[in-house]
């Protein structure tokens, strides 16, 4: 999700000013979307290859200033185990080895930015679990789920959830789904 990218780069930018590469590639992320939400706007089916190339370069080039700016930390000699790296190093390391995850969303528009609404739609399934501890059954918590989506893509498609439910319970489903197809 590149909103927590951004919030995680904020926080480098924020309270290690001597680290450039944060603010060049919050700027990268920042300019990749407007150019994802300018294709969609424009109705474009996907970005051109060169501009997801140049995009691409550039993330290479900000990791490996990374890189520089961060060096590897040195293993103290008569100690046992894995150097610790530190939460900007493996950061970087992150962002290296899921530039293909972190870019998607450039060359498919239809993956958002971030997956804020997935959390949204979850986060009532946790306040359930915080109130009743847990779901008696797999089979409670399979049909809870099914109907917490029922709901949730009523809502989407502009059904408040009540006839959307009143509807489903008389079999008038065909009516729902209408205008969804």
């Amino acid at each position: 999700c590149c909103a927590h990218l951004l919030r995680e780069l904020n926080g480098i930018i924020e309270n290690h000013p001597e680290q450039v590469w944060a603010g060049k590639f919050k700027k990268l992320l920042l300019r990749m979307k407007k150019a994802k939400d300018k294709a969609v706007a424009a109705g474009k089916e996907a970005l051109s290859m060169f501009t997801i190339q140049n995009y691409k370069r550039e993330y290479n080039n900000i990791i490996k200033d990374a890189y520089g700016e961060n060096p590897e930390p040195v293993k103290p000699k008569k100690k046992r185990g894995r150097v610790k790296r530190g939460k900007i190093l493996a950061l970087i390391d992150r962002l290296q080895k899921y530039k293909g995850a972190v870019c998607l969303f450039l060359e498919k528009l239809g993956v958002p930015f971030d997956n804020n609404q997935a959390e949204r739609d979850i986060r009532n399934i946790k306040t359930k679990t915080k109130v009743c501890g847990c779901f008696r059954s797999r089979t409670g918590a399979e049909e809870y789920l099914g109907l917490m989506s029922f709901i949730s893509t009523a809502r989407k498609n502009g059904l408040d959830s009540y006839h959307a439910v009143k509807m489903a319970l008389s079999c008038q489903t065909d009516q729902i789904f209408v205008g969804w197809l």
